[in-house]
């Protein structure tokens, strides 16, 4: 009976592995089809060397229309700073549907381009890149993207003006602000007869506020469209205060400027700096303004989009990939003689709750004291880091973002193994807390196995995605949460940024499991769940203190300097994934009763995430 028990268990386990792949297949093949519009847009992976000698990689997506006798009007695009081409891809398939040649690409110091911080060149060589495609129009190449890529698009601009010859026909950022004065401070209209327009976040972390010496906002990005910058703007350039009449969100003002019809148009959406990638709300002023001054040949309205259906496909196929690590981790411990010693003997239960006041201060209390501590270390460790000099970063991780957020890890998750310390030296041992028959102490044959199987799960975890975007050029992920391809210089970065992460998610797997008391009877999984939220409390009120004050005030908590105008949009992604990390970590230690196994599956999938999607630079 107890063997065909554990063979039914196998059985369904096996089961489970299956579709979970199955499932990660149909993501990436639907991916591939909204990304391609059912095959009538084809998918180009390119790298290019500039001028200057830096490697730039990007996607082209090409109408099936597009030959030399039927050129069609291109766009450039790019995302922001700390991320790559991918979380473009709403944007990129919406126009490429619609007639336009899309080059999306990573900027240098991101993603798959050069090492490089040159900002401004990267838009520069991906705009001459387009122009030696010969089924593209280049009189009608626009330029749009992200946050900093706007200040890629306004440099390379300038850049191809000073150069002359061929020129951006349109120019459409995304949370960015267009350039108001020359270098002595005076009013000017330095697009000339360009169509620029402009999509501003009514709550943009960065952008679209005047700063006073200190830091201090003195407009709220709500009211961006009232400032002189945007007065000068929408009045070509000229003294603001000229500008006729007063100025309005979506209004297209016109001029004749060198004998061609100009226009300029600021539109505002209703969301966050962090959520436009994501927006079809922002996607869809991008697509209005381009039908406008630079009309491909589907014109279809901005409210036909698919981008975010793509992205819960993407996300669908994310989950899937999760589950089958930790499904294939188990079927691996039941099927595989190597791994055979790390299945506990029976389920792991959590131990009994403390009946005594002091039993129940150390659980609430250590879980208070460890969200206080992630709270006020944030700014202090972070700091220092962040206002480094990028080109010297260490070159074992040329990672700011990286560094910041792993070093934080790193101190929170040595102050709560020091918590946890405590709790069994002063409580939990005089209580009966058996540290061996938890699994927090290990033996030598056991740490071996359970580092091989964790390599292992996550290598093939990792298979899948690169399966994905090889066959269909796609990833799974959604929004601030997603795992990308990289290239192989990114595993010697990963192995330097992976003990940071250890030091958090190992102690956090250590004190779900083995210092998780059942608090609320048999219900296990609410149990579980008061751990989750527990671990991300304090990072939520930091949220809602942030967001709440600047939906509230128009100005965030947070908001003078440049790191605490991008936290905010920095722990988005981390609520989740703390949020998610303990259910992994639970699943694998109740039959495992090895708490190790979840912290270094957690530590590896996380570090994979952050290194492939951050910023680099030597």
């Amino acid at each position: 009976m107890k063997e065909q028990k554990a063979w039914n268990k196998l059985s369904r386990k096996a089961w489970v592995v299956l579709i979970c792949l199955l499932v990660c297949v149909a993501s990436m093949v639907l991916q591939n089809l909204l990304l391609t519009s059912g095959g009538r847009v084809r998918m180009e992976k390119i790298t290019t060397q500039s001028e200057i000698g830096y490697t730039l990689s990007g996607t082209l997506f090409i109408p099936k229309s597009a030959s030399t006798e039927n050129p069609l009007p291109a766009v450039v695009m790019t995302h922001g700073s700390w991320r790559s081409r991918e979380v473009m891809s709403s944007y990129s398939m919406e126009l490429a549907r619609r007639g336009y040649v899309v080059f999306s690409f990573d900027q240098y110091g991101h993603g798959e381009s050069g090492n490089t911080p040159l900002t401004g060149y990267d838009m520069r060589h991906a705009f001459q890149f387009v122009c030696t495609l010969p089924y593209v129009d280049t009189n009608r190449i626009a330029a749009t993207g992200h946050s900093s890529a706007g200040r890629s698009i306004n440099r390379a601009f300038t850049m191809n003006a000073e150069a002359g010859g061929p020129q951006f026909a349109a120019i459409i950022p995304v949370d960015f602000e267009p350039d108001y004065k020359d270098e002595d401070g005076n009013w000017f209209n330095k697009f000339g007869n360009v169509d620029y327009g402009v999509v501003a976040s009514r709550f943009d972390d960065w952008f679209f506020s005047v700063k006073g010496e200190d830091g201090t906002w003195l407009n709220a990005p709500k009211d961006y469209i009232y400032t002189e910058n945007a007065r000068s703007f929408l009045n070509f350039g000229g003294d603001p205060a000229e500008l006729e009449g007063e100025p309005e969100y979506g209004k297209v003002y016109t001029r004749e400027i060198d004998g061609k019809p100009t226009a300029h148009v600021v539109y505002q959406s209703n969301e966050i700096h962090p959520w436009s990638v994501l927006s079809p709300e922002s996607c869809g002023y991008v697509i209005d303004f381009l039908n406008m001054v630079m009309p491909a040949e589907n014109p279809l309205p901005s409210s036909n989009q698919n981008g975010m259906l793509k992205e819960i496909i993407s996300l669908i196929g994310m989950v899937a990939m999760i589950v089958f690590t930790v499904e294939l981790a188990l079927l691996l411990v039941r099927r595989e003689p190597i791994f055979q010693e790390l299945l506990a003997e029976e389920t792991a239960v959590p131990a009994t709750a403390p009946a005594d006041i002091a039993g129940k201060l150390w659980f609430w209390g250590g879980m208070l004291i460890c969200g206080l501590f992630a709270y006020v270390s944030l700014f202090p460790v972070m700091r220092p880091i962040y206002n480094h000099p990028p080109e010297e970063l260490p070159f074992v991780l040329p990672q700011g973002q990286t560094l910041c957020i792993g070093v934080w890890s790193l101190v929170c998750g040595l102050f709560s193994a020091f918590i946890m310390f405590l709790s069994y030296r002063l409580y939990g041992k005089k209580h009966g807390m058996n540290l061996r028959d938890n699994g927090v102490v290990m033996s030598p044959g056991k740490w071996g196995r359970t580092i091989l199987l964790a390599l292992t799960v996550v290598f093939a975890a990792m298979l899948l995605l690169f399966a994905a975007d090889y066959f269909c050029g796609a990833n799974f992920g959604f929004w601030v949460v997603t795992f990308k391809t990289f290239r192989a210089e990114k595993v010697f970065w990963m192995i330097f940024a992976l003990p940071l992460f250890l030091c958090y998610y190992i102690p956090s797997s250590i004190s779900v499991n083995c210092f998780n008391y059942n608090l609320v009877g048999k219900k296990e999984w609410v149990n579980l769940l008061l751990n989750a939220i527990g671990g991300v409390l304090i990072l939520l009120c930091f949220e809602a203190l942030q967001y709440g004050t600047f939906v509230a005030t128009g100005i965030p908590f947070w908001s003078k300097t440049s790191l605490e105008r991008q936290i905010g949009s920095w722990l988005l992604g981390v609520v989740v994934i703390l949020f998610v990390t303990p259910f992994i970590a639970r699943k694998l230690y109740k039959e495992t009763k090895n708490p190790y196994l979840g912290g270094i599956v957690n530590a590896l999938l996380v570090t994979i995430m952050s290194v492939a999607f951050c910023a680099q630079y030597y």
